[in-house]
């Protein structure tokens, strides 16, 4: 893969690894005083302020600075990241993670209908990574998934729990959509790993998104398999199927999988654990300046 260029008012190539470099000792601090001292606890026994959320001061100020000197920063990781270098996806992956739940933390400690913190750290999101936004007309996942086979492009099944609920639906139907937004070149499906769709689902999702998502078994019978396609596990942490795991996005307890994808940037759930994997999902908009 050719390594893509800073853009020149980014300040070039040092100025990037310089932003990489302290999204590292910033997510160092995050991964000790949260994730391993957090891990398998529920969000609300998370400590606020902690000594994460006590640097806060210093994270405002680096990223403001930044933001503010090279305008042109998360415009250069995404690239980076959509050109498919490793380092630079986790990273962007651990960057939105933190900003999402700073959000959080802010809101616990300053209240969660008017928190300054939160305000700022949402326009920090929003200049790293404003460009995202949902397209007005999307084609269906069928014929994006007719279209990946066609030309081998890259497939991740965004496969529900098998024990089929709204959290479970509403979490897929919201994460495929997310990836779109962060990785345009591998094709994004959402999978039941059942044979149909509860009413309240439905119900709450409308028509148009309860009918995008595609059955396991007519997924299979396309002919997609663990050559083609890999699964990011929703709401569940266990693969059931024969394909290479994507990642995880899960509120459940922290398994050797989930910590395993972590340290690969590829799992954003359970740690430290929130009430439903819809939170999670939302948790990860809010740290890419999305609000639902």
């Amino acid at each position: 893969t050719t390594r893509p260029h800073a853009p020149d008012h980014v300040g070039g190539a040092e100025a990037l690894e310089d932003f990489k470099s302290r999204v590292r000792e910033f997510y160092d601090l995050f991964e000790t005083e949260v994730v391993n001292k957090f891990a398998g606890k529920t969000i609300h026994d998370v400590d606020v302020p902690n000594a994460f959320y006590n640097q806060r001061a210093a994270f405002l100020d680096y990223f403001n600075e930044r933001i503010k000197e090279l305008p042109g920063l998360g415009e250069a990781l995404n690239a980076e990241a959509e050109a498919g270098l490793a380092d630079s996806v986790t990273l962007r992956d651990r960057l939105i993670t933190m900003l999402g739940y700073l959000q959080v933390f802010a809101r616990d400690a300053e209240g969660r209908e008017h928190s300054p913190t939160a305000g700022v750290l949402f326009n920090i999101s929003r200049a790293l990574f404003g460009k995202f936004h949902f397209p007005e007309h999307e084609t269906s996942s069928l014929d994006q998934l007719i279209n990946a086979l066609t030309l081998r492009r890259p497939i991740v099944m965004v496969l529900t729990d098998v024990a089929l609920d709204t959290d479970t639906m509403i979490s897929t139907a919201m994460e495929v959509r997310r990836r779109r937004l962060l990785n345009p070149h591998a094709v994004f499906v959402p999978v039941i790993n059942g044979d149909f769709i509860p009413a309240e689902a439905r119900h709450l999702l409308g028509n148009a998104l309860a009918d995008d998502f595609l059955f396991l078994k007519d997924v299979r019978a396309l002919g997609v398999g663990p050559a083609s396609a890999s699964v990011l596990l929703m709401d569940h942490n266990e693969n059931h199927t024969d394909s290479p795991v994507y990642g995880v996005v899960d509120h459940h307890v922290l398994c050797p999988l989930c910590a395993a994808l972590n340290r690969k940037g590829r799992s954003i759930g359970a740690i430290p654990q929130t009430p439903s994997t819809a939170s999670l999902v939302t948790l990860a908009y809010w740290g890419m300046g999305v609000r639902l």
